[in-house]
């Protein structure tokens, strides 16, 4: 229930959204940013095979500020969110998943659950499929028209000239005007690189 701006700080990846019935699928890339609207069903991949695909979020809750809550699938002891899946039926789980028994969908996710969070590994044919669909947009240029998809487009932060330069860093910056979801969150996104003073 928070809306996400991400920021791709290492690696490359594929970031897969459901929303509004429909899947979207971005690649993205170390200096992109991109914003995942709430209520969005997420999950992405690391689509390089050396490198980490490290992301920095930072959520803005919708309903209660200062506090957003993670739904999953998946569910784990301690501090992990509950699945989601327990508030229904067995009859309503059977019928979803089209299987006789409960346990047969609790023991996908059980071994989806094993070892460090919900980080698991995936074959190769499985990332290519995931690739395969993936849109490259929203490097350079001006802003979105107003449509949907061009709401959450990854836009490049590095790959466009800083806003100011000089000796001693760079100051590159993507505002509302160029991102309608951030001007609908108020909000720009700006990374400084600066060289320490010798």
């Amino acid at each position: 229930d928070a809306d996400e701006i991400a920021f791709v700080r290492e690696g490359e990846g594929v970031l897969v959204l459901l929303r509004n019935g429909k899947r979207e699928s971005f690649c993205v890339r170390e200096g992109d940013v991109f914003v995942i609207p709430a209520g969005s069903i997420v999950y992405s991949a690391n689509t390089h095979r050396s490198k980490w695909f490290r992301v920095v979020m930072l959520l803005n809750p919708v309903s209660t500020p200062g506090s957003f809550q993670e739904f999953s699938p998946i569910g784990f002891g301690g501090e992990q969110p509950q699945s989601f899946f327990s508030v229904f039926s067995d009859e309503v789980i059977r019928a979803a998943f089209n299987t006789r028994q409960r346990e047969d969908v609790d023991r996908v996710f059980e071994t989806k659950s094993r070892g460090e969070g919900q980080i698991s590994e995936g074959s190769e044919e499985q990332i290519r499929e995931l690739s395969r669909s993936c849109s490259r947009g929203g490097r350079g240029g001006g802003g979105g028209s107003g449509s949907e998809k061009e709401d959450i487009q990854p836009r490049s932060l590095t790959g466009e000239k800083p806003r100011y330069s000089n000796k001693h860093g760079r100051f590159h910056q993507i505002t509302g005007d160029q991102c309608h979801h951030l001007r609908k969150l108020d909000m720009d996104v700006t990374l400084v690189n600066a060289c320490r003073a010798r």
